[in-house]
């Protein structure tokens, strides 16, 4: 019995330090498929997207009748209504509409020295300190420095049409700036090109989602989602926004501190934001092969990076339990006939112990 017992326990270790690394290759399985979607995300996002539309922008900026606006401009007083009547205000406007229209862009600014719009599609904010100023004021100073920019999603300072044609508030817009140079070379304005993120920009990320649970998103550096989540409706049920509400720009990846999808009540106070954000903000990069909570509360498992050039972070997550699914089934089969065959032998060992015992008295 004893050698039956010692074969048992032996069995058991080595099948559970087997189910172990299997475990930990499944996982890390997972992560090499999160690190390729985020690698790809992030390239098709700096390397095709953005690149393509700077370009572009550069192209415009360059154009003479853009340059000599900037000196015609600045010349006079900059108030909203002098800006407004000037001719230079509708020449502008006619020459860069139908170039917008083809580009699937909104609108342009030009915007002087003191970031003020000395051009813009809409007669509200103009001669008024630049909406870039107010939310990302340190990537327009890198504009003025001669480096073109990436603006990522923030709320726009004129209502914009959903994609029913309705028309909101603060709601969620991008832009590409770039600078405008005089004959010499020196930095005398920027020039912004306008665009919708709800479009192909978010949908990048979106394309990268897997599975039932995998998701792909961007995020900037105040932890705020900048592109759209996967779980909307998930979110708009549990009142983290409310119905119809995006979740760009609404959305700060905090770590709840429960599972709010198993109805667990979540206690007053600012969370701190999830391990992912706190890593890829401090960090650069990273991943976790053990799991962590989401915004949601849900436990997943991740990968991230974090661009400080377009200071836009990228985030590929999945749920535990779907990581894990199938290795659950294969482990509860194992232990299932594992521990059948442990009955079994017991069994068979109690029976052939009786059967000498009956032959003994004999």
């Amino acid at each position: 019995m004893l050698s039956v017992a010692a074969a048992i326990i032996s069995i058991s270790l080595i099948t559970l330090f087997a189910l172990q690394y299997a475990e930990r290759r499944v996982r890390e399985r997972a992560l090499d498929n999160m690190h390729t979607t985020v690698n790809e995300t992030h390239t098709a996002i700096k390397y095709s997207w953005i690149k393509g539309r700077i370009n572009t922008a550069v192209s415009w900026a360059a154009d003479p009748i853009v340059v000599d606006a900037v000196n015609d401009l600045q010349a006079i007083s900059l108030d909203k209504n002098s800006l407004r009547d000037h001719p230079l205000q509708q020449v502008l406007r006619n020459y860069f509409s139908e170039r917008l229209r083809q580009h699937d862009a909104l609108g342009i600014f030009l915007i002087d020295q003191e970031f003020r719009n000395l051009v813009s599609m809409k007669d509200s904010n103009l001669g008024e300190i630049n909406l870039i100023a107010k939310y990302k004021r340190p990537l327009l100073e890198r504009v003025f420095s001669g480096i073109p920019q990436f603006i990522p999603p923030i709320p726009s300072d004129v209502p914009l049409p959903d994609a029913s044609g309705q028309l909101h508030s603060s709601y969620p817009t991008m832009f590409i700036a770039v600078p405008v140079n005089d004959k010499y070379g020196k930095t005398i304005a920027a020039f912004t090109i306008r665009y919708n993120p709800l479009k192909e920009f978010s949908s990048i990320a979106e394309s990268a989602q897997t599975g039932r649970t995998g998701e792909t998103y961007m995020f900037d550096e105040n932890g705020v989602m900048v592109s759209e989540s996967r779980f909307d409706r998930q979110l708009q049920n549990l009142g983290v926004i409310e119905a119809g509400e995006l979740s760009m720009l609404n959305i700060e990846i905090r770590d709840p501190g429960v599972n709010l999808l198993a109805g667990e009540a979540m206690d007053d106070g600012k969370k701190p934001l999830t391990k992912m954000v706190q890593s890829a903000l401090a960090e650069g990069s990273g991943e976790s092969v053990d799991s962590y909570r989401d915004y949601r509360g849900v436990p997943v498992l991740g990968v991230w990076l974090w661009d400080k050039t377009l200071g836009l972070g990228v985030a590929t997550e999945m749920d535990e339990a779907e990581v894990l699914e199938n290795y659950y089934l294969g482990r509860n089969g194992i232990l299932i006939v594992l521990s059948t065959s442990f009955v079994l032998m017991i069994w068979f060992v109690i029976i052939l112990n009786r059967s000498h015992a009956r032959i003994e008295k004999r």
